[in-house]
């Protein structure tokens, strides 16, 4: 093990902790957690009825207090195996009591589960502490060989990565112990606990808590400290692991380690950008303004423009219709016809607080940037629920889009803003 890259990444995480808004963010999974522990008891209920309180844990509302409303976990929520939207089967129950009083068997035992390994290990990390892991992305196929030191031959999905996943995910969890880090998430544990009814306050993480701590960590190393996601790209019905909050980042990535595809509906707060890696080349842009190629560069990207429109239009519907809001989903309308709203698509959370989302066809030759007009700035620092989705295409993926939620464009620690047409009027 890399024992200096860990307890760099772990001293990271902890200021990450204390200076952000990530243990706020992050707490729906710990309340989801106590209060399906607190509910399920694989030993004592039937399968019908642990099934039945399994799915109703993915409709529960994970928020504390007044803030925003939190349904359901995602990355559960979309663990179908042969159907990503059949979130867990009858078969998956039988599967975990049967891990509950046994050691994992071979690969065959498994092929009669109804959601894929990551979202399996989700449940049994949650209702089976003590004995497994919660590995709940592949894209931590990422963080495992970082932290520890292993070689390209990482396992990245499948049955093999299940079995490494357990055992990595273990040994951090030995070692955050044993470095006694301080228990950031365990105030609002508490305060959920109260608010749900689940029992007397905790003094202490219980295994379960350091379960989804570990699971924790291994995502801020993916996510901010390494600024990278990796879901697969054209990642076959069978083994299409769960998607799971995805930012975009500005940062250009470390060579040894692959360059993911992203696709994400959480919105994220990009790590700070490397002014060296966004500068621009004079060439490209002067090309792209030249009175030989604008027209027909122009035509295009309006052609662009409304495709990605149109699937974000979608996208939103199905989002809002798959949290119940149907009648938010039918709401939703494209308004880019009326430039001066600033934003393209009108839309919703599903609490019903209006969204303004703004539409990016990003370049193929540069997937890190996109144009913005005067008004679209000024609405994204005005609005406060202002999105800008960038859509990249690609001939050979499916779209990949990023979601920034109003970020601060003018910040010249995340983003590079350089003026390319002005308007000159004269008397």
């Amino acid at each position: 093990m890399t024992t200096t890259t860990f307890i760099e990444c772990l001293d990271a995480y902890q200021h990450h902790c204390e200076t952000t808004d990530w243990v706020k963010n992050e707490s729906y999974k710990f309340f989801f957690a106590n209060k399906l522990f607190k509910s399920v008891n694989l030993g004592l209920q039937d399968d019908t009825t642990v099934l039945k309180l399994c799915k109703q844990s993915l409709k529960e509302d994970y928020s504390l207090g007044r803030e925003l409303s939190v349904i359901g976990v995602q990355f559960l929520q979309k663990a179908g195996y042969d159907q990503i939207s059949v979130a867990i089967t009858l078969e998956d129950i039988q599967i975990m009591k049967y891990l509950w009083k046994n050691d994992i068997p071979d690969k065959e035992f498994f092929e009669s589960r109804g959601m894929s390994y990551t979202g399996l290990t989700g449940w049994l990390g949650t209702l089976i502490p003590k004995k497994f892991m919660p590995v709940v992305v592949t894209y931590f196929s990422n963080t495992i060989p970082y932290l520890f030191g292993l070689g390209d031959d990482f396992p990245k999905s499948g049955y093999k990565y299940f079995i490494q996943g357990q055992k990595y995910f273990k040994q951090t969890k030995d070692l955050l112990i044993k470095r006694n880090i301080p228990q950031y998430f365990l105030e609002r544990i508490n305060d959920y606990r109260a608010q749900a009814n689940l029992g007397e306050p905790k003094k202490r993480y219980h295994d379960l808590d350091w379960n989804w701590v570990v699971q924790d960590f291994h995502l801020f190393v993916h996510k901010v400290y390494l600024g990278l996601w990796a879901p697969k790209s054209k990642a076959t019905k069978k083994e299409s692991d769960t998607l799971f909050p995805i930012p975009i980042s500005v940062q250009a990535k470390p060579e040894h380690l692959p360059v993911p595809v992203v696709i994400t509906f959480e919105p994220y707060i990009p790590p700070p950008l490397n002014l060296a890696s966004a500068s621009t080349n004079d060439q490209n842009r002067d090309l792209a303004f030249s009175s030989n190629h604008y027209l027909e560069k122009y035509k295009n990207q309006l052609t662009k423009g409304t495709r990605c429109e149109q699937l974000i239009l979608k996208k939103e519907k199905e989002r809002l219709s798959t949290s119940g809001r149907h009648d938010l989903a039918e709401q939703v309308e494209i308004v880019s016809d009326n430039p001066d709203h600033g934003f393209d698509i009108k839309s919703f959370e599903t609490d019903e607080t209006p969204m303004q989302i703004e539409v990016k066809a990003i370049p193929s030759n540069n997937p890190k940037s996109f144009y913005i007009t005067a008004n679209e700035l000024e609405k994204s620092a005005m609005l406060a629920n202002y999105y800008i989705y960038c859509v990249y295409e690609s001939e050979d993926e499916e779209p990949q889009i990023f979601r920034l939620k109003r970020p601060n464009l003018n910040d010249p620690k995340y983003f590079f803003l350089e003026p390319l047409v002005y308007r000159v009027s004269f008397m």
